[in-house]
């Protein structure tokens, strides 16, 4: 595969990338947590809020820049501590929408919508009722972010919003769409916003596209699946992990247009419940659960001269039926379950070895992947 040479802000040098997936070890990291969002914009990468276990939420902001990640804002700044909430880029800033927080003792559904640009600020305005677990994509052709589904009141939610980014205003879409659910992904491809994937009341892997007027449904792809990541640039959207019937995934996928697989090689292990964000020329990825929270950092550098095929080794996964798997150990539809679904034998070591230097800053390497215990019945 060949490299890709760029000047970079966030990674903080001039640098020679290979193609495929290198982990960042930055000195200084937002820790584990779970229930986190990222967005990326004017040359950073964004992190916030998220679940922190035996501290509850966290309301702190982060950025990654220079090659490390810093403390922005802490918990005692607006918005307010919250997880399962949602960032989107809008161009200029960051939208931040809903999620939950467990303020009164209570967890409770949050409605409210915060714009980024150098400081937090609300937006008021009538808009989509209060959720968690939905998903934003901003669509940069028609200048507007895109909302799809999430965990409601009592319920899991089906519809489409759109964010006006000029005025403030929000707008509901009557198009038949995706089935309601939650714990989906979705990303801008260039052309229209993708969606993949999600829980209701089982795993799903169906794949729709929106071009802000109407939805249209792909049939193939990615094994079913929720708590994956999405991210798109370049007229592509990278998709990683997620959990499934009885796994929990370490699959890369690309989609052009049409789902392909990127063959097996090293990467972040098998994850679900991270999340990643088009920056510049590569992917940044960010936490998830292996099944514990880590917090590690990784790129991935898509390679421009090759088209990924189908992966002959790996992970089992067929990644073809973009049917609903029904599970009877999913989480419901407040968020509450086991939060894994699996049993994982310990997967087979890998090579450890330098994959990349950034001098004085960061150094990117490949991992030996550890065993994954089997999760508590």
């Amino acid at each position: 595969m060949l490299g890709l040479t760029v000047s970079n802000a966030l990674l903080g040098s001039t640098l020679t990338l290979a193609s495929g997936w290198a982990r960042v070890d930055t000195t200084v990291d937002p820790g584990p947590r779970n229930g986190f969002a990222m967005a990326h914009v004017d040359g950073r990468v964004l992190l916030m809020g998220g679940h922190v276990f035996e501290a509850g939420a966290r309301g702190d902001l982060w950025e990654l820049r220079d090659g490390n990640w810093r403390l922005v804002s802490d918990d005692d700044d607006e918005p307010g501590p919250r997880w399962n909430h949602a960032l989107s880029s809008d161009g200029v800033g960051v939208l931040l929408l809903g999620g939950e927080d467990d303020a009164t003792g209570t967890r409770r559904l949050l409605g409210d919508a915060w714009r980024w640009q150098q400081s937090w600020a609300i937006e008021d305005g009538d808009g989509p009722s209060a959720r968690a677990r939905h998903a934003l994509a901003y669509d940069q052709v028609r200048h507007r972010v895109v909302l799809f589904g999430g965990a409601i009141a009592g319920d899991t939610a089906g519809d489409t919003w759109e964010w006006n980014p000029d005025t403030g205003g929000w707008t509901e879409h009557a198009a038949t769409g995706p089935s309601p659910r939650r714990d989906h992904a979705m990303a801008f491809d260039g052309e229209r916003v993708v969606l993949f994937g999600g829980l209701a009341e089982g795993y799903l892997g169906d794949t729709w596209t929106f071009d802000g007027v109407t939805w249209t449904r792909v049939d193939e792809g990615p094994s079913p699946r929720s708590g994956h990541a999405m991210a798109g640039g370049d007229g592509l959207v990278i998709v990683y992990g997620g959990q499934g019937q009885d796994t929990i995934y370490d699959d890369t996928w690309i989609w052009t247009g049409a789902w392909q697989r990127v063959p097996a090689q090293e990467n972040p292990g098998r994850r679900f419940g991270h999340a990643m964000v088009w920056a510049g020329d590569h992917v940044v990825l960010f936490g998830g659960n292996t099944p514990a929270p880590d917090a590690e950092t990784w790129i991935y550098t898509p390679d421009a001269n090759e088209v990924p095929g189908e992966d002959e080794g790996g992970s089992t996964d067929d990644g073809a039926t973009g049917e609903t798997d029904a599970s009877t150990d999913a989480p419901d539809a407040d968020g509450e379950g086991s939060g894994c679904s699996c049993s994982l034998e310990p997967t087979s070591e890998r090579p450890f070895g330098l994959a990349l230097l950034v001098v004085g800053l960061v150094a990117l390497g490949r991992r030996r992947n550890q065993g994954v215990r089997p999760c508590a019945r």
